[in-house]
């Protein structure tokens, strides 16, 4: 069952082209607004990154998971190459971090209008709702 629940996951994060036909169901339900590179903002349900209720990535040599139920918001900044960019997290606590994402790590949620996803490197900020 859970490997049918990642699929979508895993196909999106595969072939990153392809149309958002199905998102993943997330274990927990969270809303994000998201502002993409291009200014444009959209507010979704079921956010999920790359399936997961968490981020993952790097803090130094370590690897991190950090659960969205602790975001207050997450910018995001280039990173020293293409294939990752920079995290600034601030935390519900009012914490910052700095966290290295896989910039074609996608975020997945529904919307309104739509299935969305769109790669995390091309996101410039999120807010849990």
């Amino acid at each position: 069952m859970l490997l049918l629940l990642a699929a979508p996951a895993a196909w999106g994060g595969l072939f990153g082209n392809d149309a958002p036909g199905r998102i993943p169901v997330p274990a927990q339900e969270f809303r994000m607004r998201i502002e993409d590179r291009s200014g444009v903002v959209v507010d979704v349900e079921r956010a999920s990154f790359d399936g997961e209720i968490y981020l993952f990535g790097t803090v130094g040599l370590a690897q991190v998971t950090v659960p969205f139920d602790t975001l207050r918001r997450l910018d995001v900044a280039p990173g020293a190459d293409e294939d990752h960019v920079v995290g600034r997290i601030l935390t519900r606590l009012g914490e910052t971090q700095e966290v290295v994402l896989e910039s074609d790590r996608p975020l997945f949620g529904r919307t309104t209008f739509g299935n969305y996803r769109i790669e995390i490197g091309q996101v410039r900020s999120l807010e849990p709702r």
